[in-house]
Order: C-alpha cells, then structure tokens, then sequence
C-alpha cells in the first residue's frame, strides 16, 4: 500500500515539474518579441498604436511626446512579424523612413503602425533568400504600398492600417531595383554572362531572379543598356 502511494506521489510530481518547466519555456519564448501579440483578433485589445487618436496625447517613457509618422507610399520602413494567416502576415512597423535597425524604437514604445504583408511578398522573399522562411518576430526591412484608415466599431477612433511590401512598389521602382540585382550577378559571374534574356520565359527568369515579372525584368535590362553596362540578347545578357 505504502508502495503504491509513492508511486503515485512520484508520478504526480513528474507530471507537475513537466508543466512548470513547459510554462516557463513558453513564457521564456514570449519575451524574445519585441512587442508581442498573440493573435491579429486581439492587436487592438492588448497593444496601443501612436496611430490611434488616443494616442495622439501621449507620451514616452521620458515625458516626451511620442513620434506620430505620417505614411506614404513609398515610404521605408522596418515591420516586425507578429503573426501568420490565410493572406500572409500581420506585422507591426518599429521603424519609418530607414532600414537602419538602429532606428527601431524602444521595445516598450507603441509601434508606429500595423499592417499586413501578402503571401506573395513572403514567397518572393523567402525565395530571395533561399528559400529561408520568414518566422514570427523577425524583423523585415520594407516599404509601404497603400496606406488606409480604418474605424473602430463604436466610430470614434481611426487607426491606420498600411499594405507592406518587401519590395519597392511600383513598377518603376521594381525594376530599377530589379537592374541592380542583374548587374551585381553579372559582375559576381565568373564570364560576365547570364543565360536569360528578352526572349527568356517568365520560368526562366524567375529562376534566376526569384519574384521578377517578365516585364521588370526588361525594363531593368533596357535601363542597364542605356546606361551603357551590359549588352542584351535574345537569350542572355553581357556585362560590357
């Protein structure tokens, strides 16, 4: 009988130290954000934004009035990823107008703004890299696409939600961002040759150029020749 009641204080005991320890890795995990939300339904609950007009009045950590960015399209920014869904991801943006990570503001600051980045920015992205994904709390830099207001259910507050791209938008911007990437491969190849060129199918291209339209791609390589840097081809570019 004694027996069975150790084994039962023994076994009650390793199941209590497993939760304690499971609990304090979670809480451990949670504090790596840098300004952490559980889940997109509950961002306006649990965290306040300079965006928001209550927070128009308020201030930092030192008494000083907190920076309330104006957004543009165009703008750089630094997002840090907070949660995952069905369009792509919900971030949170931490810097404006530099993607310096030394222009981050503090980890108990408001972030400056929310918004979303598509799954087709992270699929370009991660194939950008290698097909490295993106994960939770990483910090991205990136540039705002569309700026919207959105209203609060009672209507008294409007809080700005931003469309993020990981890209420059816009077609012009993508593809002189596009020419540059081109001309460093070239530069980086041993013969100063890529085998893709005007004729090249989108496939192709995108082999070699994770996420790049047919068209960026040609109006990168017509900027380049004005330029007088590479000589295009049906089916390759040279570094001149």
């Amino acid at each position: 009988m004694l027996k069975k009641y150790l084994d039962c204080t023994l076994f009650y005991a390793i199941i209590m130290s497993s939760f304690l320890l499971r609990r304090s890795a979670v809480n451990a995990f949670a504090t790596l954000s840098r300004h952490s939300l559980s889940s997109p339904s509950c961002c306006a609950a649990q965290r306040a934004l300079t965006t928001t007009q209550a927070a128009a009045s308020s201030t930092d950590n030192n008494g000083g009035e907190l920076y309330q960015p104006k957004f543009q399209r165009g703008d750089q920014i630094q997002v840090e990823v907070i949660s995952f869904g069905p369009l792509g991801a919900s971030v949170d943006v931490i810097a404006h107008k530099s993607h310096d990570p030394s222009d981050c503001i503090p980890p108990d600051e408001p972030a400056l703004g929310r918004g979303m980045v598509l799954q087709r920015e992270i699929n370009y992205f991660r194939r950008g890299r290698g097909g490295v994904d993106i994960v939770k709390y990483e910090t991205l830099p990136a540039y705002v696409e569309k700026v919207r207001e959105q209203a609060f259910e009672d209507g008294d507050e409007v809080e700005i939600r931003l469309d993020v791209s990981l890209r420059p938008p816009g077609g012009k911007a993508k593809a002189v961002d596009l020419g540059e990437q081109i001309l460093q491969k070239l530069q980086d190849s041993d013969n100063g040759v890529l085998e893709v060129g005007d004729k090249s199918s989108p496939e192709d291209i995108n082999e070699i150029f994770p996420g790049a339209s047919k068209s960026a791609f040609k109006k990168g390589i017509s900027a380049l020749y004005k330029r007088g840097l590479v000589k295009p081809g049906p089916n390759s570019v040279t570094l001149m």
